[in-house]
């Protein structure tokens, strides 16, 4: 199978040629560069690169190699090929690290979007973080891990200094892809983290400080000293279900190896597991004694049309019922703002939950006073999404095809959420 470099995916998104400098990095808009390019650091990690010619081949070999993966990795493993020709779930993100996301950057297919962001060792740490915090937590479920600000995966990961951002683009925005970034934190934080360790009541005395450090907008991302962003994107898209899979997890080395992309996976250090481990061990280090710097945002990386995780994981259980490539249909992002703050967020164990969008904070608050299960919430919006689609068809029929204006829209939204007997409050704080 022919490899998909690095560059060649860069340059079908950004333009770029070969010859620009190789120092740059998706989302920097620093031009420090060392003697190590991307090349360089690409070829360092394809020495054993092995190649499959089918998913089924690919992911029970890999699971051969437990020290690096487990049974687990074949979970959703058929869904594979079909996930290699998906051109519906679309990232905007800055491929070129000119500090700009302009043209073919806003519509990034997500194969390729994961691809380049394992382009940095830090991606393999926080893989590796978030596989420790999943088998720790014993919990695939990312609602459970991921739900409110003091969810297990949440606080353990900010302890980390990685933040979980939902990213997409614009126009048709799918809610199951997550960016899962390193931050920079102020040496006093770091000092303070490192002196709690694991005693609980020392923890939850500084949680806020770092949660708000680790969540601000302006919070700056890692970067290697090959100007490689500690980023990397893991995405609930071969089965849409709410939960991260094992060949989720795994795309990285996946695509490393079945799909013939050039990225940085753990695939990479089959037969040399040991150095794996090492290397680990190594960057926590560096990363606790503040060894790299933060340049970009969240924002600089993907745009504004983020969202914190714990909004994110709870909506597609009640916002967002569709998942494109897999089931059909799409909404933008703005779409998807208008149902958050019309049907809510679902059940986690509280009656109000704060989200975070474009770094403004909004409060929902369930005005029935009750809470309400998974399997109801989704049984309403599954509801309202068809009274809403029949009413939508209905105008079109009787208006020569044309579309609802945003008026009408939003009158139609009004009487569905009645009919489907959704109740919410929304406010901003």
């Amino acid at each position: 199978m022919a490899q998909i470099t690095y560059e060649a995916i860069k340059q079908k998104y950004s333009g770029s040629s070969s010859s620009s400098s190789s120092s740059s990095s998706r989302g920097s808009s620093s031009s420090s560069s060392s003697s190590n390019s991307y090349y360089s650091i690409f070829e360092k990690y394809e020495q054993n690169e092995k190649r499959y010619s089918t998913a089924r081949e690919c992911v029970y070999d890999l699971r051969n190699y437990d020290k690096l993966f487990n049974r687990n990795i074949v979970d959703g493993y058929d869904r594979i090929e079909e996930f290699l020709q998906n051109k519906e779930w679309l990232v905007t993100m800055d491929v070129d690290g000119d500090g700009q996301i302009t043209g073919d950057e806003e519509n990034v297919q997500i194969a390729d979007a994961i691809a380049l962001s394992f382009d940095s060792e830090l991606d393999l740490y926080i893989q590796e973080k978030l596989e420790e915090v999943i088998n720790n937590a014993g919990d695939q479920n990312l609602r459970n891990l991921f739900g409110t600000k003091d969810s297990i995966g949440v606080k353990q990961l900010a302890l980390l200094g990685i933040r979980i951002d939902a990213v997409g683009n614009a126009s048709s925005w799918q809610n199951r892809t997550y960016s899962f970034s390193l931050v920079e934190l102020p040496d006093d934080l770091r000092a303070k983290i490192a002196e709690a360790g694991n005693d609980e009541d020392k923890i939850n005395e500084i949680y806020d400080e770092v949660y708000n450090a680790v969540y601000d907008k302006d919070a700056k991302i890692l970067t290697d000293k090959n100007g490689k962003k500690g980023s990397m994107i893991f995405s609930d898209c071969l089965i849409p279900d709410g939960v991260a899979n094992g060949a989720e997890i795994n795309l990285s080395s996946i695509l490393d190896t079945l799909g013939g992309y050039e990225c940085i996976s753990k695939a990479d250090f089959i037969g040399r597991e040991d150095d794996y481990f090492e290397l680990m061990d190594n960057l926590e280090v560096m990363i606790n004694n503040g060894e790299f710097e933060g340049t970009s945002t969240i924002a600089d990386l993907y745009s504004e049309n983020t969202l914190d995780v714990s909004t994110a994981v709870r909506a597609v259980y009640t916002a967002n019922g569709d998942a494109p490539g897999q089931w059909g249909g799409s909404r933008s992002f703005e779409d998807n703002l208008k149902l958050i703050e019309r049907n809510g967020l679902g059940s986690t164990g509280s009656s109000s939950s704060t989200i975070r969008v474009n770094g403004v904070e909004y409060e929902i608050n369930l005005t029935e006073g009750t809470l309400l299960s998974a399997q109801e919430y989704t049984e309403k919006i599954e509801k309202f999404d068809e009274i809403l689609e029949e009413k939508i068809t209905t105008y079109k029929q009787e208006n020569n095809g044309e579309d609802p204006d945003s008026i009408t829209y939003n009158k139609f939204v009004s009487e569905a959420t009645i009919e489907a007997k959704i109740d919410f409050d929304f406010k901003q704080k």
